[in-house]
């Protein structure tokens, strides 16, 4: 016998199968590269690796060892790294590799299921909702479906919600109304509630929950139950249900509000309503300081020489713009006290100091309230323009009253008089609508001034100028004169 069949024959008898329990023959191995003779393996043929040339054991109940067999638990095929399938580094074979781009792990069997039950994704790729098939980013909580749309937020939505119906964001960023699914809506403010449930208050961020059938929350909306406006940003009503009223409180701040409800039918509270029985208009405000007065514009006195917030007074019934402390004792005059202590204005304190008390030396000096005009009176033209907003049917009978003499006289009465009496054109026109009843008379002014309005004053001018006589007729007839000139013809100027 040769050498070669002795060393053949003892390693049959020599050795056996390397798994405990197995006393068959190891499997005869055909000579590998760099060596000259065959050898027997170290295990037999049912217990040795599947994949030629390898001559590690199989593991377990797998034909494949470790190394070349299928990592996922319990699959008899070889990895594709083994069997040299589309990714040489999977450890898996193609049913139960990751299908993840460039992913060599093994799919996870929770992640979903194909169509032979296995699992399409790794740990790493499996979208936690339940029965997606579609991976997720391996830093991401959930598959672009199923991540929270809240930005800088990588969990998952949550599965159900009390209401049984699937959410849209995850736990922590889900509208904490109840039974509500939608993502929160904080309006870059991190609000906790949903736009449907968050309040819209506009001036300031609001983190509380809308009330019910209402878009604002309990503190931000109107305190009358049945409006759903916003309240303003003063107070607890709205701006249709709170005072009107929008003006200086002495701050400094022009557009104060007031936080009061209105007064009985009017629009504004009791503060801010004229003092003057039955009057709903709103408190005139002091030019100077902003702050409210007493009295409406049409009732406060419109002296404003009394400090920066003028005179507090009422103005005297009967017509005028003055109360009974500033305006002129001279019956029927609109005109306001001289600047002195005297209790006339300037055109009737005149004839007092010079002790002229006949009709002739009246009549001489050119006092009649109809002739020559006289010297500036005491009421500044700003506060003139004004007076003519409120009332000029009064300020058009001063102009008789009250002219002017002297250097620029003339010229300054006769600037007035074709102010006034462009403005009469459609001022006539309101009186004469006033008459019939009309509500909205401001409103048909407004219409009427568009118009061309024939001026009965124009007229008369006209009728005048032809006749060599260019005084303008007054307004009123009913003017009251001084009794020393009545019946005193009047002069002309």
């Amino acid at each position: 016998m040769s050498m070669s069949s002795e060393l053949y024959t003892s390693s049959r008898h020599r050795y056996r199968c390397g798994v405990d329990g197995c006393w068959r023959e190891p499997v005869f191995s055909a000579p590998t590269q760099g060596r000259g003779y065959s050898y027997f393996g170290d295990y037999c043929e049912d217990h040795t690796c599947g994949i030629d040339g390898c001559p590690l054991p199989s593991d377990g109940d797998a034909p494949y060892c470790y190394e070349h067999g299928c990592w996922y638990a319990g699959c008899p095929l070889p990895s594709m790294a083994a069997a040299g399938g589309y990714d040489p580094r999977s450890r898996a074979c193609q049913d139960h590799a990751c299908r993840a781009d460039s992913c060599p792990s093994v799919c996870a069997p929770a992640s979903g299921s194909s169509g032979s039950g296995s699992g399409l994704h790794c740990a790493r790729h499996a979208c936690p909702r339940k029965g997606c098939r579609n991976p997720k980013p391996a830093d991401a909580a959930a598959c672009a479906d199923h991540a929270c749309p809240v930005d800088g937020c990588r969990s998952a939505v949550v599965a159900v919600r009390r209401s049984g119906a699937g959410a849209e964001a995850c736990a922590l960023h889900t509208c904490r109304a109840d039974g509500c699914v939608r993502a929160q809506d904080g309006g870059g403010g991190g609000g906790l509630y949903c736009a449907d449930h968050a309040c819209r208050w506009s001036f300031k961020t609001c983190r509380r929950q809308a009330g019910k059938g209402r878009e604002y929350c309990d503190s931000h909306g109107c305190a009358v139950a049945s409006c759903p406006l916003p309240c303003r940003r003063a107070g607890r009503l709205c701006a249709d249900h709170g005072c009107w009223f929008v003006g200086g409180d002495g701050s400094g701040d022009g557009a104060a509000e007031c936080p009061s409800g209105p007064k009985g039918l009017g629009r504004f509270c009791a503060a801010h309503t004229c003092r003057v029985r039955a009057c709903l208009e709103a408190v005139a405000v002091a030019a100077a300081t902003g702050t409210p007065r007493r009295f409406c514009a049409g009732h406060a006195c419109a002296w404003e020489g009394d400090g920066p917030g003028g005179c507090p007074a009422r103005r005297r019934g009967g017509g005028g713009f003055f109360c009974e402390g500033h305006a002129c004792a001279r019956r029927g005059c609109v005109g306001a006290r001289g600047s002195g202590t005297g209790s006339y204005c300037a055109e009737h304190e005149r004839p007092a100091k010079e002790g002229s008390g006949s009709a002739a030396a009246v009549a001489g000096t050119g006092s009649s309230v109809v002739g020559r005009s006289r010297r500036a009176g005491p009421v500044p033209a700003g506060q003139l323009a004004r007076m003519f907003q409120e009332d000029p049917r009064a300020v058009y009978a001063m102009a008789y009253t009250q002219g002017w003499e002297g250097k620029g006289g003339r010229e300054r009465y006769d600037r007035l008089r074709g102010y006034l009496d462009k403005a009469m054109e459609s001022q006539l026109r309101l009186w004469s609508l006033e008459t019939e009843g009309l509500e909205e008379p401001r409103l048909i002014l407004q219409e009427a001034a568009a118009e061309e309005v024939t001026s009965p004053v124009a007229e008369e001018m006209e009728r005048r100028a032809g006749a060599g006589d260019a005084r303008i007729p007054p307004a009123e007839p009913a003017i009251s004169t001084d009794p020393a000139v009545e019946g005193t013809e009047p002069t002309t100027s």
